[in-house]
């Protein structure tokens, strides 16, 4: 790819994901709502916006540590007082397996079934 199909795709991943959160927010709805759609049908249409061509081998570890992003800021909102009943009993009883289960001195292993 060329310097300036890069450009031209990152340019326009950015331009539509920062209009779909203008729009959610202007919409009072949660930005996701708006992201996925515009996100698929970007990749499905527009030969520009192909995040594995744009970043090449980078592409994995970026997606691992969004993900990684996304999982903390949603833990960091998780408010467990707000869960009730079987909702709260499924979320205390894995919290501890997927901590040990993603420790550093846990080696990823399965979680026991």
């Amino acid at each position: 790819m060329t310097t300036n199909q890069v450009l031209t795709g990152v340019s326009l991943i950015l331009v539509l994901a920062v209009g779909s959160q203008i729009l959610a927010s202007r919409l009072r709805i949660p930005a996701l709502i708006v992201l996925l759609p515009v996100g698929f049908a970007a990749g499905a249409l527009i030969d520009d916006v192909n995040p594995e061509r744009l970043l090449g081998a980078a592409f994995s570890p970026l997606v691992s540590l969004a993900v990684a992003v996304i999982l903390y800021d949603a833990g960091l909102g998780l408010d467990l007082a707000r869960l009730k009943g079987h909702t709260r009993r499924v979320a205390a009883a894995t919290m501890p397996r997927g901590g040990a289960r993603t420790h550093p001195t846990g080696r990823n292993r399965p979680c026991a079934r």
